[in-house]
């Protein structure tokens, strides 16, 4: 199975509720970035994910 396919079998429904004016920031920036909302939501996830996974890596380097 290719990576793609993997993905999209590994893929989950969630209903999230959302302020107004998040959503409606949210909906802004998808916009700029040519994204669904949801595309925008998945890529503003995986950003934070990483930033905290470095973050959390410099800490724990730091203390070594």
């Amino acid at each position: 199975m290719t990576n793609e396919k993997q993905e999209q079998a590994d893929v989950r429904g969630m209903t999230l509720r959302l302020p107004t004016t998040l959503r409606e920031r949210i909906g802004d920036l998808a916009k700029k970035n040519h994204r669904s909302v949801h595309g925008q939501i998945i890529a503003l996830l995986e950003e934070a994910l990483e930033r905290e996974e470095k973050s959390t890596k410099k800490k724990e380097a730091s203390n070594a």
